[in-house]
């Protein structure tokens, strides 16, 4: 994806937009004591990982992650190959909560269009 950091003014771009939730997140946050936060956090960590990995290697960028959810863009040179990316984070994701005992799923939403893109609050 072209980079972002080169942004000087907002331009209108096509993106896949792409934004998922992990549902009963807060079910699984709740299964951990207080006194043990490093244990939750060290789950959002690799699940955090494992994203970033899968979006950079389609050449994707995080946007931000937002508690258990994340905002993900590609320009839309390959959408079949990002979509695909997505699916198969789906399931990556969804394993590697399994793995620890939890039955969330992961929803995505993907939009392509449009987009007005570029820095706020930059001088």
């Amino acid at each position: 994806m072209q980079s972002l950091q080169h942004l000087s003014q907002v331009e209108t771009r096509t993106l896949l937009i792409c934004v998922y939730d992990i549902s009963g997140f807060v079910q699984l946050a709740k299964s951990f004591s207080p006194e043990e936060p490093d244990k939750l956090f060290g789950i959002m960590d690799e699940l955090a990982q494992i994203t970033t990995q899968r979006v950079v290697e389609a050449d994707g960028v995080v946007i931000k992650y937002i508690g258990d959810s994340a905002l993900i863009v590609f320009d839309d040179q390959d959408i079949d190959a990002a979509v695909m990316a997505m699916y198969h984070l789906k399931a990556e994701l969804e394993a590697c909560l399994a793995v620890k005992g939890f039955r969330n799923t992961v929803t995505f939403s993907l939009h392509l269009g449009a987009t007005a893109i570029g820095y706020m609050g930059k001088e």
